[in-house]
């Protein structure tokens, strides 16, 4: 197994300093795509969570239908 150079920090301080980076990416790829436009940024959060309900928001607030190419299909 491969060691790196924070193996020996605190796990809570670790887990710390991780979280704040995990978040300073969420908001720098959300800024991103906001910059396309609401739509863009709204189609990103909803391909990227998987989450059959904001895919489902997405779609009625867009009033996609099937036949549109951003639609998401939800499975049954």
């Amino acid at each position: 197994m491969q060691h790196g150079a924070y193996d020996d920090v605190n796990e809570m301080v670790r887990d710390a300093i991780f979280s704040d980076i995990a978040d300073q990416l969420l908001e720098d790829w959300l800024l991103s795509w906001a910059d396309e436009g609401q739509y863009e940024l709204d189609k990103q959060i909803a391909f990227m969570s998987g989450d059959p309900m904001l895919r489902d928001k997405f779609n009625k607030f867009y009033n996609l239908k099937e036949e549109d190419n951003d639609y998401f299909r939800l499975s049954n």
